[in-house]
């Protein structure tokens, strides 16, 4: 890997709020991008699929248990590497 240049104090500033206007112009991009995906239009989900839960089978709507979001994250199984879905619900 390359040493970065030696410059002045004021070449090294100048440079660093270039970068930090790049950084800002990207943050907003993704924010962009973020709140296009928010708004996405949605698909009304009224198939009767049950899930095998700690508690027994249960229907989706029983799984948020009255809360509004629903999330999935995948961790993993302690005897092997194979992804372990995990539902988080939150309020």
């Amino acid at each position: 890997m390359e040493k970065p240049r030696i410059v002045t104090a004021e070449e090294c500033q100048r440079e660093r709020d270039e970068l930090l206007k790049a950084e800002k112009e990207a943050t907003r991009a993704l924010d962009a991008l973020a709140a296009r995906r928010r708004r996405l239009p949605m698909v009304k989900f009224d198939h009767g699929y049950a899930f095998e839960s700690p508690t027994g089978r249960k229907r989706l709507l029983d799984l948020f248990e009255g809360r509004r979001q629903l999330g999935e994250a995948v961790g993993r199984r302690e005897d092997d590497d194979r992804p372990l879905p995990l539902m988080i619900s939150s309020g």
